[in-house]
């Protein structure tokens, strides 16, 4: 089952994966863009979510520019994206962001249980 997210739930799991241990401390450094602490309100985004069936389980696709200025940000080793040919992927923590073969977009995929709010990695391929 496919549902969309509403903004301001996607804003409230992109603020806690923003502020959980410092995930993204280098968010935004030119003098332009607005600080990490600053930014989370300012990301657009918009994603899906992705409901198992008889379980707790869900699992969240962000995209648009706040996707790919997560990816941009991420200090985390590059690699070949497993599921998706051409596309590069980073991972920190269970959040995974992968880079379109263009460069000019990107999806961050995790897992959320919503009855004990724990996250985990994103939909498998």
């Amino acid at each position: 089952m496919t549902s969309r997210l509403p903004s301001k739930l996607i804003s409230a799991v992109v603020a806690v994966l923003l502020t959980s241990g410092g995930l993204l401390p280098g968010l935004a450094d030119a003098k332009d863009k607005p600080k990490a602490r600053d930014a989370i309100a300012e990301l657009p985004v918009t994603g899906k979510v992705f409901l198992v069936p008889n379980s707790s389980d869900a699992y969240v696709t962000l995209n648009g520019e706040g996707a790919l200025r997560l990816y941009t940000a991420m200090a985390a080793k590059l690699r070949a994206d497993a599921c998706r040919e051409g596309r590069k992927i980073k991972w920190v923590g269970n959040l995974s962001c992968s880079l379109a073969k263009d460069g000019k977009s990107a999806d961050c995929d995790f897992g959320l249980n919503h009855k004990n709010g724990k996250l985990s990695p994103g939909q498998p391929c």
